[in-house]
């Protein structure tokens, strides 16, 4: 697939709470999760999906933490590709095929926690299109 007609400013990267990760120096590669290990890339989403992914694959979570990534940075090395959901329900999701790296790739980092209704508390601000 190709990437959307209005390239985004950023992609997002939900990770599970990893005390390493705070003290990650600039250009360290970042862990792949299981998940990234096992699919042959970085498993990522746009500033509309993160909400919906951090809900149905980190639902069950106390915490976890959304990186936020300069899609210029990454464009070269992004694919868009088609995820049909167990729903039913399809999408375009942006998949990097190298390693992301501390400081190099991510501008932002927040520890997410969820509100009193279970839901995920997003910064004001912090997911741009």
């Amino acid at each position: 697939m190709s990437e959307p007609t209005l390239s985004p400013s950023f992609l997002y990267k939900i990770v599970l709470p990893d005390p390493s990760l705070d003290m990650a120096s600039y250009g360290m590669v970042i862990p792949p999760s299981p998940l990234d290990a096992a699919s042959g890339f970085v498993h990522l989403s746009t500033a509309d999906q993160v909400p919906l992914t951090a809900s149905r694959f980190f639902g069950d979570q106390g915490e976890i933490w959304v990186f936020k990534l300069p899609y210029t940075g990454l464009k070269g090395k992004t694919k868009w590709e088609r995820v049909v959901h167990d729903d039913g329900g399809v999408d375009n999701f942006p998949h990097l095929y190298r390693e992301l790296k501390a400081g190099a790739d991510i501008s932002e980092v927040v520890k997410l926690k969820k509100d009193v209704r279970h839901m995920w508390i997003f910064p004001e601000g912090f997911l741009e299109y």
